[in-house]
């Protein structure tokens, strides 16, 4: 297992280099995974049988139930905030 937390990559939302560990512990949503998970790691390595492993299920449910905008709907909610808060 930490073999596997050790690994490096990108994260989009952050913009830095964090382990598999931070995604898994620190973000902050669904009990400390990040719900991008799946999307950032499945070209790593078999994410998907990793945390099967290692995660709890009910945590897992959460995450494949979690409802993530896309990001063209989130901001074009945020441009009609702001045309709002102009008005």
């Amino acid at each position: 297992m930490q073999k596997q937390d050790k690994r490096k990559r990108r994260c989009p939302k952050l913009g830095s280099i964090v382990e598999l560990k931070y995604c898994r512990e620190h973000a902050d949503e669904n009990n400390g995974i990040c719900s991008k998970i799946y999307d950032c790691w499945w070209e790593e390595f078999d994410i998907q049988d990793y945390l099967k492993k290692t995660t709890p299920e009910e945590t897992l449910n959460k995450i494949k139930n979690s409802s993530t905008q896309p990001k063209v709907l989130s901001l074009v909610e945020l441009i009609q905030k702001a045309k709002r808060r102009i008005s």
